[in-house]
């Protein structure tokens, strides 16, 4: 689970700058939803 206040948060559009490739954040959001081979992406 995330720690709020000892974690930086990002937006699916600012996390998307930051992967190699360059994914659309409807990828990203795919991601924390469905997760990918059972792991999914922690997000508030």
């Amino acid at each position: 689970m995330a720690d709020l206040l000892n974690e930086t948060l990002l937006a699916f559009a600012e996390l998307a700058k930051c992967i190699p490739g360059r994914p659309h954040t409807r990828t990203i959001t795919r991601w924390a939803d469905r997760g990918i081979d059972g792991v999914r992406l922690e997000w508030v």
